[in-house]
């Protein structure tokens, strides 16, 4: 048993340092209006705005979002590692240390589910829905 707890709670280490750790693209932000060349005087060419502005918004705020539920679960893993060391073999203690373990590694593997779930439905919004 406690060798499962080292290799669970090693993972969850793995995983949160990988979310922090995990490098972002730098560029430049498009603003959605569109270019046009005005270099022949009797005409105006425009490539048109784009209308996908929301999704870097939508994007970074469900990064931020997952970010912050990571962070707390593995703020509530520790801190059920605690109460279990200080629980001194009172059974109530402990079983609150399980169930505050259980329950934050359950939330973290909702936050990664709800994460690819988003990102997925995003993805299909950017492709129009073709599934390319």
């Amino acid at each position: 048993m406690k060798k499962l707890k080292t290799i669970i709670l090693s993972i969850v280490t793995v995983l949160a340092l990988g979310l922090v750790l995990v490098p972002q693209p730098v560029g430049a932000v498009d603003t959605g209006f569109g270019t046009c060349d005005t270099t022949n005087s009797t005409s105006t060419i425009c490539t048109g705005a784009k209308n996908d502005t929301l999704n870097p918004f939508l994007q970074t705020g469900v990064r931020v979002m997952f970010f912050i539920v990571g962070a707390l679960a593995v703020i509530m893993i520790i801190y059920s590692g605690i109460q279990y060391v200080i629980s001194a073999g009172d059974s109530g203690k402990v079983a609150k240390a399980k169930n505050t373990l259980t329950y934050s590694i359950v939330g973290l593997v909702i936050a990664f589910l709800a994460y690819a779930i988003v990102n997925w439905i995003l993805g299909q919004l950017q492709n129009g829905g073709t599934g390319k």
